[in-house]
């Protein structure tokens, strides 16, 4: 309930704007604008169910429950990934009342939830970092991973195999994501197509323009670090720019292993599982468990970011 009365002040059902009302066709969501920096287009709607469709087309709901009741709904899709029937049974409305509330509190969570700033300055987030890592790696202000989520095959063959894995060996979408040291989300890129390496996965997110930016205000400095794993090849961009990465020192070009080498590999490796343990918290919500199938498509960046943030609102990974 205090999260809900977070993001709905006064539990003023006004400030939504349903799926299925007139005032939803002439409210677009530009998704370039919702996080800051963030330089992708977002899916075709092309996609979009049958559901999806017909529920535009109807008269505005009576809503038959309560904000309360229809926040839970939308809670447990994405917790416990229930199906529309189910929740239409559980909640004793039509099928197209689930989707409409679905879509409707989904968007109203990603711009609401997107709007907010994640992303601290340098100097909280070293504030409350814990003592071992602000020894070992004094100016790391975030770490950074990319996960994907499995998705039905695309009938067209272009998009199949733009989203074929070779990693996952399926269609998937992929992101990019960025912790700080306790697991707390920073950063979410759009979902992008799986075939996308990980340094093209960092410069199409925006990531590096959000850094640059961040360096001219000076929410970071120069000197400070990024924390990635083996794929994110980009140590010269952020030598540009005035940082520094991170990363396993066998990556580097060197002849063979020193005991430092290994132990820092390990280091490193030790504190990386915050971002691992980041995206296991956030694939606890089971709407993720199964392969997001094409009708989703249209929404599925409003799902996925929704989560992200949502977990935000849980207990950090490393207290």
């Amino acid at each position: 309930m205090n999260t809900l009365q977070f993001l709905l002040p006064n539990l003023n059902r006004k400030m939504l704007i349903y799926w299925d009302t007139a005032t939803r066709k002439c409210n677009i969501i530009d998704t370039e604008k919702v996080f800051e920096g963030d330089d992708n287009n977002q899916d075709n709607n092309d996609n979009d169910d049958d559901s999806q469709k017909s529920t535009t087309l109807t008269r505005p709901t009576a809503h038959k429950l309560s904000v309360e009741d229809e926040y839970l709904l939308v809670l447990m899709k994405l917790r416990m990934g229930l199906s529309v029937i189910d929740l239409g049974e559980r909640f004793c409305v039509s099928d197209s009342t689930v989707n409409n509330i679905f879509l409707t509190w989904i968007n109203y969570l990603y711009v609401t939830l997107g709007s907010l700033k994640i992303w601290p300055h340098r100097d909280i987030i070293l504030e409350n970092s814990p003592k071992e890592f602000l020894e070992k790696y004094p100016g790391t202000i975030v770490i950074i991973d990319a996960t994907e989520l499995k998705i039905q095959v695309p009938s067209a063959l272009q998009k199949h195999s733009e989203s074929y894995s070779t990693y996952k060996s399926h269609t998937t979408f992929k992101c990019l994501l960025g912790v700080d040291s306790k697991g707390g989300i920073m950063f979410i890129s759009q979902l992008h197509e799986g075939s996308i390496s990980d340094r093209q996965i960092v410069e199409r997110s925006g990531f590096l323009e959000i850094l640059r930016q961040k360096l001219i205000t000076g929410e970071i400095k120069r000197g400070d670090a990024i924390m990635a794993d083996k794929g994110f090849d980009i140590q010269n961009d952020l030598k540009k720019i005035g940082l520094n990465l991170n990363i396993p020192p066998f990556l580097k070009d060197k002849v063979g292993f020193e005991e430092d080498d290994v132990i820092k590999t390990q280091t490193i490796a030790k504190h990386r599982i915050h971002v691992e343990r980041a995206i296991c918290k956030i694939r606890r919500f089971r709407i993720f468990h199964s392969v997001i199938p094409v009708s989703m498509f249209g929404s599925i960046n409003q799902i996925w970011s929704a989560a992200c943030l949502l977990s935000n609102f849980q207990n950090p990974v490393l207290a």
